[in-house]
């Protein structure tokens, strides 16, 4: 199954937000109540997510040349304190 990606309709820089149209019912709607047929329909995106996820790894020094952010695993323990520190404190409600 071959989907195109979405296009954004709008994009904030600043907050790092997209927006994009309406993609249609989510997974979890569109599949019928039938237990095997829930499971086929996540196993499907899953195997999806990582066709995604794979397809582009041979490109990553050229990506974060281009200045992609550098999300790799082997990578990632090494960022950990700095993401952290990027998640946004909650706001006190007064």
């Amino acid at each position: 199954m071959r989907h195109r990606p979405m296009m954004p309709l709008a994009v904030d820089e600043d907050r790092g937000w997209l927006l994009t149209a309406d993609a249609g019912p989510t997974l979890r709607n569109a599949l019928p109540d039938d237990r095997e047929a829930r499971l086929r329909g996540w196993r499907e995106m899953l195997r999806a997510c990582a066709v995604l996820q794979r397809t582009p790894a041979p490109k990553a020094r050229e990506m974060t040349a281009l200045g992609v952010p550098d999300m790799r695993p082997e990578v990632l323990p090494g960022r950990l304190a700095t993401l952290l520190a990027e998640i946004p404190k909650p706001t006190p409600v007064s």
